[in-house]
């Protein structure tokens, strides 16, 4: 992908972000909670307990497994198996995680529900969006901080890479495609969450999303589950943020026509 391709991508997700929903407070315009939420989440381990820390040291030990032991042994077992059922499977799920498709498909779903009168799929919809933006800046951010090499690169070296700012080679940790299948996944599972079958639905396209990144030499096994643990939880702490809150405000949601660009709805 070029500079100017990624430059492209980068843009209207940082517009959606910086702009994101206000909400109307005792007949004012009050905080733009969509920074505010941002804010939380980002500040949440202030606020842990001891369960908290638990999964956290959980998740830390996950991702030590899989840099030191597993990522050389996952990467060989996809060269291995790339032609079979399952990995042509992935392959094809691929999409799914894509950040155009997932912000395109919550829109989507906002249009549907503002004109069917669906209330319950436009909040789906805007937590769904809202969701993916802050996991998409909070891995862009650590994308661009630890600069790690893809596989593939350098002699597949697993280590971070001095190359420059915009260096898709180097931009490895952790898999945005993860987060974003992951963050949606949660969303559909919370909005579908009378039927027993939508966590094996959601989660279960989500993985194949995850290892699709692997399969395709993408990614390593660490950065697919410091990805899909991101775009999880950070997802959940906006779906519990966002429950049961109501109000007025202007959304802006991206657009790429012949070019990228916002375009904004009403939330009423």
């Amino acid at each position: 992908m070029s500079n100017s391709r990624l430059a492209a991508r980068l843009l209207p997700l940082f517009c959606l972000f910086l702009q994101a929903p206000l909400r109307a407070e005792s007949g004012a315009v009050g905080f733009n909670w969509w920074l505010k939420d941002g804010a939380a989440v980002v500040s949440s381990p202030l606020r842990w307990d001891g369960a908290d820390f638990g999964k956290a040291g959980l998740v830390a030990a996950g991702a030590g497994l899989s840099f030191f032991w597993l990522d050389d042994r996952m990467a060989d077992y996809a060269a291995e198996t790339r032609h079979h059922a399952l990995s042509e499977l992935a392959e094809k799920a691929g999409f799914l995680g894509d950040g155009l498709f997932v912000a395109g498909a919550f829109g989507a779903a906002y249009g549907y529900g503002a004109l069917s009168g669906r209330s319950g799929v436009k909040e789906a919809a805007l937590v769904g969006l809202e969701s993916w933006a802050i996991s998409g800046l909070i891995v862009g951010a650590a994308k661009i901080s630890v600069r790690r090499y893809r596989p593939g690169t350098v002699s597949g070296e697993r280590r971070a890479s001095g190359r420059h700012f915009f260096s898709t080679d180097s931009l490895s940790f952790p898999s945005g495609h993860s987060a974003a299948a992951f963050s949606s996944a949660r969303v559909a599972a919370w909005y579908f969450r009378e039927s027993p079958a939508a966590p094996y639905v959601c989660y279960g396209l989500a993985g194949l999303v995850a290892w699709s990144r692997v399969n395709d030499s993408e990614h390593w096994s660490s950065d697919v589950f410091i990805g899909s643990v991101t775009g999880y939880f950070v997802a959940d702490k906006v779906i519990k943020l966002n429950e049961g809150r109501r109000g007025a405000g202007t959304v802006l949601l991206p657009f790429y026509g012949a070019g990228p660009g916002v375009t904004a709805l009403y939330r009423f």
